[in-house]
C-alpha cells in the first residue's frame, strides 16, 4: 500500500509540467514534456492522455484520436487518466457524453466496487438522462457503501426522475412514485433520514403523489427539525466534494 502511494506521488510530480503546460495552453511545451514522460515511461496512459488533449489544441486531431483510443484499450483504473480522457472527449464537441459513460462503465466493468469510479460513472448517467441506469448504480454504491454517501436517495431521485419523464402516466403514479415513497419510509424507519435535502426529497415524492396531509405529518413531526423551507423541484445530492444537481423537474 506505501509503495503503490509512493508511486503515484512521484507519478504526480512528473506528470504536474504537462498540467501546468496545458493549463497555460503552452501547447508546443507541453507537447514536448508528454514526449520525454512518454519515451521514459510508456505505460504512463494519463500522459498519453494529456497529450492527446494537446494535440486536439493544435489541429492535430487524428493523432489525439489514435492516442485516447490507445488509452481506453489498456481500461485505464486511476482518476488522473480517466478524467483526462473525459476533458478530451468534451473539448472534441458533440457526442462527448456518450463517450464519457462508456469509458467510465468499462471502467466499472475491470474495478469493480472501485467508489470512485461508480460515483463518476452514476453523474455520467446524470448527463445523458439515463434514469433507469442512474437508479442502478446508486443502488450498487449503496449496497457496497451503506453509510458512506447519500447514494441510498440518489438512487430514490433518480425512480422520481423515471416517473416525471415517464410518458405513461399510470406507470409513474402505480409504480414509480409508490416505490419511491416506499424506499423513503424504509428509510425513516431506519432512523436514517436526517438532512435536510433528504427530507425535501421525501416530501417532494409526497406532493407529486397529491399527499398533502401525509406532508404535514411529515412537516409537524420529528423530521421536521431538518426542514427549513419549502422543498423546491430541485435537489442538490453531494459526494464529498462532489457536488451535482439534477434537471429541475
Amino acid at each position: 500500500m506505501a509503495s503503490s502511494q509512493a508511486q503515484a506521488e512521484i507519478t504526480e510530480r512528473r506528470l504536474r509540467p504537462l498540467y501546468d503546460a496545458i493549463d497555460n495552453r503552452q501547447n508546443k511545451k507541453a507537447l514536448q514534456i508528454a514526449d520525454k514522460i512518454i519515451k521514459k515511461q510508456e505505460d504512463l496512459y494519463c500522459a498519453k492522455a494529456l497529450k492527446a488533449i494537446v494535440c486536439q489544441r493544435m489541429g492535430r486531431q487524428e493523432e489525439g484520436n489514435s492516442l485516447i483510443d490507445e488509452v481506453v484499450k489498456a481500461c485505464p483504473g486511476d482518476q488522473a487518466t480517466l478524467q483526462a480522457a473525459t476533458m478530451y472527449y468534451r473539448e472534441t464537441g458533440d457526442g462527448a457524453e456518450p463517450k464519457v459513460v462508456d469509458l467510465y462503465t468499462q471502467a466499472a466493468e475491470q474495478y469493480p466496487g472501485n467508489q470512485e469510479i461508480l460515483t463518476h460513472l452514476f453523474m455520467a448517467f446524470v448527463r445523458v438522462g439515463n434514469y433507469h441506469k442512474q437508479q442502478q448504480t446508486a443502488l450498487q454504491l449503496h449496497k457496497a457503501f451503506p453509510d458512506n454517501g447519500p447514494y441510498y436517495c440518489w438512487r430514490v431521485m433518480s425512480i422520481v426522475m423515471q416517473a416525471h419523464k415517464s410518458t405513461d402516466g399510470s406507470l409513474a403514479n402505480s409504480m414509480f412514485l409508490p416505490l419511491a415513497e416506499k424506499l423513503m419510509e424504509k428509510y425513516v424507519a431506519e432512523k436514517k433520514l436526517d438532512v435536510e435535502e433528504e427530507v425535501k426529497l421525501y416530501l417532494m415524492v409526497l406532493e407529486k403523489q397529491g399527499k398533502p396531509e401525509k406532508r404535514l405529518e411529515v412537516v409537524q413531526g420529528p423530521l421536521g427539525q431538518y426542514n427549513t423551507q419549502h422543498p423546491t423541484l430541485s435537489t442538490a445530492f453531494r459526494c464529498g466534494g462532489l457536488k451535482h444537481k439534477f434537471t429541475k423537474l
